[in-house]
């Protein structure tokens, strides 16, 4: 556990000037020399009250909120182990890595996985990502879920983690998914709008609220069907945690492999062979939704680059096998 000594006690209160404002952005003006990082992780661990509810590093403050803060100072903070492993970097300069994720690998610590993430591989191979970012996410500013493989990009520096969590901000970083669903969609193209929440009963799942929750918004368009299945593009607008998944799920057609969202219904398939490879796919952590494409401005020089990741060998067997080639 972090010990910490408690320093002092603050009651802020949100003028006009500051409406508008992240929460985490707010405070380390006011922070005696803390780092933004520090900051968040001040939040983030529930020494910050938003009008007496604990809220998010990203909450956007409104004139007359009360902000109350317990400054504290840590003793000692948990670090993270470097752990090598495989680690496939598409790109690098000095400022980011752009990293090819495989699916079944978590991208940083939680619930259930506190060691052998990508970060522990990447703070071993890039040890200065340690001091990038929130102490338990180093570098990372976005993620994909633990069943998803696809592009990553993550910051090597305090200025390029600012420039890139603020460009995710403004949505200029646009990202291009493949998914193979059940069923086929109709329309065959369309954008899907709706308020994502956790689910009422079950707290690892979100689901699509009337009340609550955040706005989500997810482009998809049909590449292709077979007689069981369908090939989207799918292009998400915002980033809210398993969206594309709980979207796709809503209109009724889930991601092929998903055992929170989806079926299994490997049974219900004719081919054999098939039948097989799903049954098989059931029984680990991956499923078929890729991460292909990433567009974002550099942080640095803002030149837009784009990078492009074919989907795994077992997501190219998995179609070719529905598509009876």
């Amino acid at each position: 556990m972090t010990k910490f000594t408690v320093l002092s006690r603050e009651t802020l209160s949100v003028s006009a000037a500051d409406a508008g404002t992240r929460l985490d952005r707010f405070l380390t003006t006011r922070a005696d020399g803390r780092s933004r990082a520090q900051v968040q992780a001040l939040i983030e661990q529930g020494w910050v009250r938003v009008n007496g509810r604990v809220v998010k590093p990203s909450y956007r403050l409104r004139t007359g909120d009360t902000v109350e803060v317990t400054w504290v100072r840590f003793e000692e903070e948990e670090a993270l182990t470097p752990e090598p492993g495989p680690l496939r970097v598409l790109y690098e300069d000095e400022s980011l890595l752009i990293v090819a994720k495989p699916a079944g690998l978590p991208v940083h610590p939680g619930a259930g996985h506190q060691t052998g993430t990508l970060v522990h591989r990447l703070i071993a191979q890039y040890p200065e990502i340690a001091a990038v970012g929130h102490p338990r996410r180093p570098g990372i500013v976005h993620r994909l879920d633990r069943v998803t493989s696809g592009l990553l990009v993550v910051a090597r520096t305090p200025a390029a983690y600012l420039r890139l969590v603020e460009a995710f901000q403004r949505r200029r970083v646009h990202k291009h998914y493949l998914a193979i669903v059940w069923g086929w969609p109709h329309p065959p193209a369309g954008v899907i709008e709706t308020r994502i929440g956790r689910h009422p009963r079950h707290r690892k799942r979100f689901d699509v609220v009337s009340t609550g929750g955040k706005w989500a918004r997810t482009r998809y368009r049909l590449a292709a069907t077979t007689e069981t299945f369908s090939l989207l593009h799918v292009w998400p607008y915002t980033g809210r945690t398993h969206q594309i998944r709980v979207h796709l799920t809503h209109i009724g057609h889930p991601i092929v492999g998903d055992p929170t969202y989806g079926h299994r219904g490997w049974h219900t398939v004719r081919d054999p062979a098939l039948r097989d490879l799903l049954r098989r796919m059931a029984r680990r952590p991956a499923i078929a939704l890729h991460a292909g494409c990433l567009v974002l401005p550099h942080p640095v020089t803002g030149t837009v680059l784009r990078f492009r990741l074919p989907p795994p060998r077992w997501f190219r067997e998995l179609w070719r096998m529905a598509r009876g080639a």
